[in-house]
């Protein structure tokens, strides 16, 4: 069902209308919005249907985990692109590398890179509403990301 509604999502932001019902209908032309096609991020890291499902239609795929696990579902991903016939290069890899309240040091940060990672996404949240903001990880981050630059 999930894939089915996905699929149906893909084809109406696409302009590419309701295949099943034989109606055009995409959204195109309709709003400034939807001058142009509207990325689809897929986050998830089951293998046997999220992957898949984000190989078909998504244009930035998002998990979590250490990089070796990253790594991993990196690999599974390219695998049912290849599946369906999709250039994995077409989507975009997004990780949290800081997933929960795992600590990382940043020498893992070049480790996600290497495994695929096109971007980092950070969760600004607070694990609990009696602790205060801890932004120390945007700055480790930032630190990190300003010392590959040179």
């Amino acid at each position: 069902m999930l894939a089915q509604q996905r699929a149906q999502f893909w084809r109406v932001t696409h302009d590419e209308g309701d295949a099943e019902s034989g109606e055009n209908a995409g959204l195109q032309g309709r709003s400034s919005v939807w001058q142009s096609k509207i990325p689809l991020l897929n986050g998830g890291s089951g293998e046997k249907k999220t992957l898949c499902i984000a190989a078909q239609y998504a244009d930035t795929w998002h998990s979590h985990g250490d990089p070796a696990t990253f790594r991993h579902k990196v690999a599974v991903l390219h695998d049912w692109c290849a599946r369906v016939g999709r250039n994995p290069g077409e989507i975009e890899c997004a990780v949290s590398p800081f997933f929960g309240m795992r600590p990382v040091n940043t020498h893992e940060l070049g480790a996600y890179v290497e495994a695929g990672a096109t971007h980092f996404i950070l969760d600004m949240s607070r694990p609990t509403l009696d602790m205060p903001w801890n932004f120390e990880r945007m700055a480790q981050l930032l630190e990190w990301r300003n010392r590959r630059r040179g």
